[in-house]
């Protein structure tokens, strides 16, 4: 059997499957409007009647980029920058390795990837109780708890001393 060749002009990143071509679309105008309003979208990718080919021509019509996290939180997740600033490739995964969702986010950074407002603010304590320990730890006046004393002197003042 023989496979008909492909047309000369026929680029390497062509989109060929029905329904990478209109998710393109959505996320091009999901960028437009991350760019003018600062709203971000989430694409999902599962809810999307997609073939395995649909799904490779949007990868690769995406592209990569540079920053790649890898996850464990409530599961191992992948976040992969696209090729397209704002534009990330977001899967999570049960324990079997199992693709449970699958996302396109248009965002400066994915939901997943920010940190709580509380755990953040729980950093920032931490970080403080560890500065004091190691100032406390490198001082040894600081080492031992301040005493203070209450003396009378000759004229009924008090005296405070340490």
């Amino acid at each position: 059997m023989t496979t008909p060749a492909e047309p000369v002009d026929q680029p390497e990143r062509c989109v060929t499957h029905a329904n990478a071509v209109p998710l393109l679309a959505e996320i091009r105008h999901a960028l437009e409007r991350l760019t003018k309003t600062g709203e971000g979208t989430v694409i999902d990718l599962l809810s999307v009647p997609m073939t395995g080919n649909d799904l490779s021509d949007l990868a690769s019509a995406l592209g990569s980029g540079e920053v790649e996290a890898r996850l464990d939180a409530l599961g191992p997740s992948l976040v992969r920058e696209t090729a397209y600033p704002g534009v990330w490739w977001v899967e999570h995964f049960n324990a079997g390795q199992q693709t449970i969702a699958r996302h396109i986010e248009v965002t400066p950074v994915p939901e997943i990837l920010r940190a709580d407002p509380r755990a953040l603010e729980e950093s920032a304590a931490r970080l403080a109780r560890q500065l004091d320990d190691l100032a406390r730890s490198t001082d040894p006046a600081k080492t031992q708890p301040a005493t203070s004393t209450i003396q009378g002197d000759s004229h009924g003042q008090a005296i405070h001393s340490r």
